[in-house]
């Protein structure tokens, strides 16, 4: 059979006919495009320029933030990492006339482009359409655009059984790049496609001085000791510094009277410790109770993990009254 040559017309009523078949509708609830500069909920209509150099050169950076009942959490602090990881991937999105004002606006437009009080938000911030060179130089300028989808649903045992991680064979990516999040995280692919072959949840990156560093969606913590309150993170050296630990970090020096602090943690030592969680995305304070074949702790739901994870649960609600983390969709 001869491959058509297609028209308009046909292009858009095969986009809308695959957008069916994946059942996208269920799951897309708006879109946001600088090219276009406005807000689309048509799935199939969901679409960047081949020639934008987010798809060919992965020049790209990305952020992600949560509406939960009805409130944007940290959209602030999520700007503010995306903006960060523009400046070290030089992306040079003031050039284009873009501002930070019109990515809060385009995010604040997807999420109130539909109804749903639970949404999950994901924002790029690109070199641009232009061509399919290397250089951006041949750009027009950086790209902008805004997902907001239904929340994927976290399994209930990740929480009350919790999970299993391996170490990761996959080679870690060099500081400057693992310190800015940006869309090629091909490494990151395949540390969890290693860890799925193993029945685990995700794969621990471990540097070479055999300190932990992160999961490949998440960073990770400890309680080193039993009975210990004191919360150890690995330093964000060779890590993304991400939002989630750092608001954990801050919730449980502020309000819940632990210690919190940051130091190399090896690979034995950590498998050694009382507890260990995941922390990231989406997700709540997840334990992790299977390290390889160590069992951390007692393989049991740990006493932290609980308390942190009822400590999410009431920073989703009111924030502990702290300004600045969550922001009404609608007054």
């Amino acid at each position: 059979m001869e491959i058509p040559l297609l028209s308009e017309n046909d292009v858009l009523s095969k986009l809308k006919e695959n957008s069916a078949m994946s059942k996208a509708s269920e799951t897309y609830l708006a879109f946001y495009s600088s090219e276009l500069d406005g807000v689309a909920t048509d799935p199939h209509l969901f679409l960047i320029a081949m020639d934008d150099h987010i798809v060919h050169r992965g020049h790209s950076v990305f952020d992600t933030a949560t509406v939960v009942h009805g409130q944007i959490y940290q959209l602030e602090q999520h700007l503010d990492r995306l903006l960060t990881s523009a400046d070290k991937t030089q992306i040079d999105w003031k050039k284009s006339g873009l501002s930070r004002e019109k990515f809060r606006k385009a995010v604040f437009a997807v999420a109130r482009a539909t109804t749903h009080e639970n949404q999950s938000l994901r924002f790029w911030l690109g070199a641009g359409p232009g061509g399919f060179g290397i250089s951006p130089k041949e750009c027009t300028g950086a790209s902008f655009y805004c997902v907001a989808t239904k929340p994927k649903k976290i399994p209930e045992e990740n929480y009350t059984h919790g999970i299993k991680v391996v170490t990761s064979t996959i080679a870690m990516k060099p500081s400057h790049f693992a310190n800015a999040k940006t869309t090629n995280y091909l490494p990151n692919v395949m540390l969890v496609m290693e860890a799925e072959a193993q029945s685990a949840w995700q794969g621990v990156w471990v540097d070479e001085n055999g300190n932990v560093a992160e999961l490949g969606t998440a960073n990770i913590g400890f309680v080193l000791e039993k009975g210990s309150q004191t919360l150890s993170i690995p330093p964000f050296r060779r890590t993304l510094a991400g939002i989630s630990v750092k608001r954990i970090m801050y919730i449980a020096e502020h309000h819940l009277g632990m210690k919190v602090e940051q130091r190399d943690i090896s690979l034995s030592e950590a498998k050694q410790a009382s507890e260990a969680f995941a922390f990231g995305g989406a997700s709540l304070t997840v334990p992790i109770v299977l390290w390889d074949s160590d069992i951390i702790g007692d393989g049991k739901v740990g006493p932290v993990a609980r308390t942190l994870y009822q400590a999410q649960l009431r920073d989703w609600q009111d924030a502990w009254g702290d300004d600045g983390h969550l922001e009404p969709l609608r007054n």
